[in-house]
């Protein structure tokens, strides 16, 4: 007679302990052992990991299982919608998801959801959800309203480690303090101009950006990594702009169009000649004749204190 215990009438306890060890696959298979197995399987905390993946609005009702009520990751993988038309999602779809995301606060990332027409979804639900979450790239429809409530949680108090935004003019609608004091309390920033050329509207106004530069030299600010496309405006105190990029640690500009050859060498100048938090810095679409203005004496003085710095111009890579 064996004296050794069978697994299935070892303790509860004992047994979860053995299930949150499991990798997923075999947590998966575990639960179809038995019915007491199964029971305890459920648990949320043992599917914290899982990814639950959306396509259609039928498929909101897995995010009411009990077991993936600590999901941490919602995929919207839109494969019933074409790219280049109307997704057929309709807003009361859309909210209804936001509704069940907002009552798993453990989710903090939306894969899928950056360029779908979020615009009918309540400001504040919106607001709540997004900033739960660590990551969030906004290119999509999201109105002035949306906007103002979503900045206002964000300056407040945010989980969001990076933020994207890629085209959304609605930007400039945002006052300019409500605009710094979000801006400048995220991480990682990313804002890229779908605008600004000929009769488009630039993402952000010139008071906007003051106030965001005037912000990061004032006070210590969580931003640590800026990248931002082409406008860096003309109306920025150059002395200001290159001072507030020196208390980052990653810097990327690209200078497309409207190139300011004060700013960037301000920007050179407090790099090598103040206290400096710069670890890396990229120029990209610099042109020759401002490669030349600045002198190349001082790019060499930056590259010795930054431990990575890149020059990108006339469509050739220079690595200074």
């Amino acid at each position: 007679m064996s004296l050794t215990p069978h697994i299935e009438y070892l303790p509860r306890e004992m047994l979860f302990r053995i299930f949150q060890l499991l990798p997923p696959q075999d947590m998966k298979s575990a639960v179809l052992v038995s019915r007491n197995w199964r029971e305890l399987g459920e648990d949320p905390s043992l599917w914290s990991w899982a990814v639950v993946e959306i396509d259609t609005s039928q498929d909101i009702k897995k995010l009411n299982i009990q077991r993936l009520k600590l999901v941490q990751e919602v995929k919207l993988t839109w494969q019933s919608c074409n790219w280049f038309r109307n997704c057929s999602w309709t807003d009361s779809e859309m909210t209804k998801l936001f509704k069940v995301i907002h009552e798993i606060p453990t989710v903090e990332r939306i894969s899928g959801l950056y360029c779908r027409s979020i615009s009918a979804v309540e400001h504040d639900l919106l607001a709540s959800v997004l900033n739960n979450l660590v990551e969030l790239q906004l290119c999509h429809s999201i109105t002035p309203e949306q906007l103002r409530f979503l900045f206002t949680a964000i300056a407040d108090k945010t989980k969001l480690e990076y933020l994207e935004l890629y085209g959304q003019e609605n930007v400039s609608t945002i006052s300019p303090d409500l605009f710094a004091a979000a801006i400048s309390n995220v991480t990682k920033v990313r804002m890229i101009e779908d605008g600004g050329f000929g009769d488009n509207p630039s993402m952000c106004t010139s008071q906007q950006m003051k106030a965001l530069f005037r912000i990061m030299v004032e006070e210590d600010r969580p931003l640590r990594k800026f990248e931002v496309d082409s406008w860096l405006n003309q109306e920025v105190d150059p002395d200001m702009l290159g001072k507030a990029l020196s208390r980052l640690e990653e810097v990327e500009i690209y200078l497309f169009h409207n190139t300011n050859r004060e700013q960037i060498s301000a920007i050179l100048r407090n790099v090598v000649s103040g206290e400096s938090r710069l670890k890396r810095l990229l120029l990209d679409g610099l042109p020759q004749k401002d490669l030349d203005w600045i002198g190349f004496d001082l790019f060499r003085r930056v590259r010795e204190k930054v431990g990575q710095f890149f020059v990108l111009y006339n469509g050739d890579s220079d690595s200074e």
